[in-house]
């Protein structure tokens, strides 16, 4: 496959340029018609997570105690925390409440999800994993399942409007 379309109007070149191009910076009306209208939502299936998410996001060891997290929570002014083990992968998330409950270790109140995604995956398949969850965020891993960072509605939009 290409990485350029062409595309011909009565045998002439309207346009050729990479899809992103096409969606983003049309030439005139006919390559506008030709996208369609919602050609900022099918921009969606060529960009990845990474390309929006929010890198390093306020992270915990399982291993911490609750105390430090609730003094991170307050440091970052965060809902929530991501707990993660010793090689920064993703074990699930503490929120205010989770630290109420009597514990030694942040693991141990700690909250799974499956709120995650490769951080190669599309925008497309992070904005419905985003929309499937009640968190409002998802966590980008690696294949490994180490934490690089985050993804919501907010950066969504803002990668849209570039």
């Amino acid at each position: 496959m290409g990485d350029k379309i062409c595309l011909l109007k009565a045998g002439k070149l309207v346009q050729f340029a990479a899809p992103e191009t096409l969606l983003t910076q049309p030439a005139n009306d006919f390559v506008r018609d030709f996208v369609g209208g919602d050609r900022t939502l099918k921009r969606l299936n060529l960009l990845k997570i990474k390309s929006a998410m929010q890198p390093d996001p306020p992270i915990i060891r399982q291993n911490d105690s609750p105390a430090k997290a609730q003094e991170m929570m307050s440091k970052f002014q965060a809902d929530h925390l991501i707990v993660v083990d010793k090689e920064n992968r993703l074990i699930g998330y503490v929120d205010p409440e989770a630290l109420a409950k009597k514990s030694a270790t942040v693991g141990e109140v700690a909250q799974s999800t499956d709120a995650f995604l490769s951080m190669n995956s599309s925008l497309k398949d992070g904005l419905s994993e985003i929309f499937t969850h009640d968190l409002g965020f998802i966590v980008a891993v690696d294949d490994e399942g180490k934490v690089h960072g985050t993804l919501n509605e907010r950066d969504i939009k803002a990668i849209l409007r570039k």
